[in-house]
């Protein structure tokens, strides 16, 4: 694997949090380093924004109890009116573009910082698959199903073909040269 330059920085902070950082470090069987690498790592990527995005932090059982509330075509409302336009911005504000690139790590990085669902994609030729697995029940995959047709369709004009499950969306779209 190849290595990344690295640049060493010195850093103050308070004798508790290195106290702190070092417990966690050894339970995790981590370093410090490591630990404070991944933190940096997520601020830039992702937490740097969360202003501007209006992002908050909510229990997932609250969100999956909430959604029990709602009919399937009020939680379909939401996935569009929403959590779609919220996906649009993220994919413009990162990458101030709109090609499957930037859609594509845009979910990545909703899924590996928010953990609201695993995300994977894959691709023969023009053919490709995105999976998106939350296992938050119906409700949510009525949600995630109309937020990705609709990013993909306002973004890049495409159709997705989708599979709902219990816990999962199947996403399925052929690539024209455009994108």
């Amino acid at each position: 694997m190849e290595s990344k330059p690295h640049v060493i920085r010195t850093l103050r902070i308070p004798s508790t949090l290195d106290l702190g950082l070092q417990k966690l470090a050894q339970e995790r069987n981590s370093s410090v380093n490591a630990l404070a690498e991944n933190a940096l790592t997520r601020f830039f990527e992702f937490d740097r924004h969360e202003d501007e995005l209006d992002y908050t932090s909510i229990p997932r059982a609250l969100l999956v109890k909430a959604f029990d509330y709602l009919s399937d075509d009020e939680v379909r409302d939401l996935g569009l009116r929403s959590d779609s336009v919220s996906m649009i911005e993220f994919v413009l504000l990162y990458h101030q573009e709109a090609d499957l690139y930037a859609i594509l790590n845009a979910y990545q990085m909703r899924a590996k910082y928010t953990g609201a669902f695993k995300f994977h994609h894959s691709s023969e030729g023009r053919y490709h698959t995105i999976l998106l697995n939350h296992n938050m029940g119906v409700k949510w995959s009525v949600f995630f199903e109309a937020s990705l047709r609709e990013v993909f369709h306002k973004l890049l004009g495409i159709e997705l073909k989708t599979e709902p499950s219990a816990n999962f969306v199947i996403g399925r779209f052929t690539l024209d040269s455009r994108c």
